[in-house]
């Protein structure tokens, strides 16, 4: 039970901190719902599972990886171009909103010119169009591609889960994963929830300040291998 907790704790530990997986749930979740919040959660949760087993059964291989001159090297182009491309296509699909809530406010305007209107942000946020499958791979690759993800599973499986038995160390994998589990699904219906509180046109904005931070986060991920 000791081990339950101490992965409960550590698993909050990894939930307050701020960077692109907390923007992708966010992101996602104000600008395509719950339903499509929780899918890049979901792949999130299948990347962190796999990279546990791969650390736990494999720590010989992995760490061997892991220590390969090039390993950062790979990783952090790979990652800083997925974040860069994730960042890209929500700052494109934010002006792409934009545009059309302007084309809508004046069709708006001048089919009813005659009568006393006050002109009204129209933008509505879209439901959730793209399949889910689409929502798990961003899940997946945001979190895959970071290194601080291997990096973390591989050091917990090599320091922390030594000399645990193999029950003590599942305990303590399912405390991590409980806990990220459902504080990521709060995050994901906190955002929904508030969405509907603010203007809608905020939520654009959003977008695109999400999308600037996301382009951020792989320039400098980028930066710091080349």
């Amino acid at each position: 039970m000791n081990s339950l907790i101490e992965g409960i704790f550590l698993g909050l530990t990894l939930s307050i901190m701020v960077g692109p997986l907390l923007i992708a749930l966010v992101s996602t979740s104000l600008e395509h719902g719950v339903r499509a919040g929780l899918f890049v959660g979901f792949g999130v949760w299948i990347s962190d599972v796999l990279c546990f087993s791969a650390a736990y059964f494999g720590i010989a291989e992995l760490m061997s990886v892991i220590e390969n001159p090039n390993f950062e090297l790979i990783v952090g182009i790979g990652g800083g171009i997925v974040l860069m491309f994730f960042g890209l296509g929500l700052i494109l699909g934010a002006r792409s909103k934009m545009k059309s809530a302007k084309e809508e406010t004046v069709s708006a305007l001048m089919v009813e010119k005659e009568d006393e209107v006050n002109e009204v942000d129209v933008l509505v946020v879209e439901e959730d169009e793209k399949h889910p499958v689409s929502h798990i791979i961003k899940g997946v690759l945001i979190n895959s591609v970071n290194p601080f993800t291997i990096l973390f599973w591989a050091g917990t499986a090599s320091t922390v889960l030594v000399g645990k038995s193999s029950q003590d160390a599942f305990l303590f994998f399912l405390g991590i994963m409980l806990t990220l589990v459902t504080l990521d699904s709060a995050k994901v219906f906190m955002a929904d929830k508030i969405k509907h509180r603010i203007e809608s046109g905020f939520i654009v904005k959003f977008g695109l300040v999400a999308g600037g931070a996301l382009i951020f986060f792989g320039i400098v991920m980028l930066i710091r291998v080349l």
